[in-house]
């Protein structure tokens, strides 16, 4: 019986903690995020209907610091999936522009402009 008791006391204390953490997690609004079509360079088809912010100067003024390094998609495919919120951002924005390495993309016929793990 102690040992049951002892158990449920260590779960209740795992859930506290789980709880604690997602609770000092910082969760933005739809509206507080880069709309991801614009990120990646693309023209969003949704329009003003879409829930997510098209201001790429701002995001670009309030994003966070990037890590030092290359973007390993970029040094791979010749392009990142991630645009302009990728925090290895340094080694493919150009002008808040989201850049393409076209000749790794073209020497490589595996490769297309929009690799198959981009989702729609």
């Amino acid at each position: 019986m102690e040992g049951q008791r002892q158990k449920n006391t260590v779960n209740a204390t795992q859930r506290k903690k789980t709880i604690k953490q997602f609770a000092t997690r910082k969760s933005l609004r739809p509206e507080q995020k880069l709309c991801l079509r614009l990120a990646r360079g693309e023209e969003c088809d949704k329009g003003a209907k879409c829930r997510y912010s098209h201001d790429v100067e701002g995001f670009m003024a309030t994003r966070p610091k990037d890590i030092d390094g290359n973007c390993p998609s970029f040094d791979l495919y010749g392009m990142c999936r991630h645009g302009l919120t990728c925090r290895f951002g340094l080694s493919h924005i150009k002008d808040n522009k989201n850049i393409q390495n076209e000749k790794l993309i073209s020497s490589d016929p595996n490769i297309s402009s929009k690799p198959k793990f981009i989702p729609k």
